[in-house]
C-alpha cells in the first residue's frame, strides 16, 4: 500500500517541479473502500482527499465529456459539479507525516539502486 502511494508522490512532485499546481485531489472506485489506504494516501501526499460516490470514476469522466460535448453542459466544470458527488475526506495525519516523509526519501533510495542491480543482473 505505502509503495503504491510513494508512486503517486513520485509523479504528484514530478507536476510540482513541472509548475503545475494541484489544488484538490479526488479518488474514487475499489480503493477508496480502503480507510487505510486512503489514510496512507493522504498523508504521504500531505493533502486531503476527497471520495466520491462513483465506483467507476473513469466512466463518470468520460460521461462528463460526452455531456459536454453534446452541449448539454456548458463547460467542464459544471459538468463535474453536477455528476460528481462527494461522500467524504480523508486528511493527512499530522503524527504521520514525518514518517512517511522519512520513508519516501528511503523508497526514492531503493528505486535507484535498484537501477543499478537490474542493470549489473540483465549482464549476467
Amino acid at each position: 500500500m505505502e509503495g503504491v502511494a510513494f508512486t503517486l508522490r513520485m509523479a504528484f512532485d514530478a507536476l510540482k517541479e513541472n509548475e503545475i499546481e494541484i489544488k484538490e485531489l479526488r479518488a474514487g472506485g475499489g480503493g477508496t473502500k480502503s480507510p487505510l489506504w486512503m489514510r496512507i494516501f493522504s498523508s504521504v501526499l500531505n493533502m486531503p482527499i476527497k471520495i466520491t460516490e462513483c465506483d467507476e470514476p473513469a466512466l463518470l469522466g468520460s460521461a462528463q465529456l460526452g455531456f459536454y460535448a453534446l452541449k448539454i453542459f456548458k463547460s467542464l466544470q459544471e459538468a463535474r459539479e453536477k455528476l460528481v458527488k462527494v461522500k467524504g475526506i480523508y486528511h493527512p495525519e499530522e503524527k504521520m507525516l514525518e514518517y512517511y516523509e522519512r520513508r519516501y526519501e528511503f523508497f526514492k533510495y531503493l528505486l535507484k539502486s535498484l537501477k543499478n542491480a537490474f542493470k549489473k543482473h540483465s549482464q549476467l
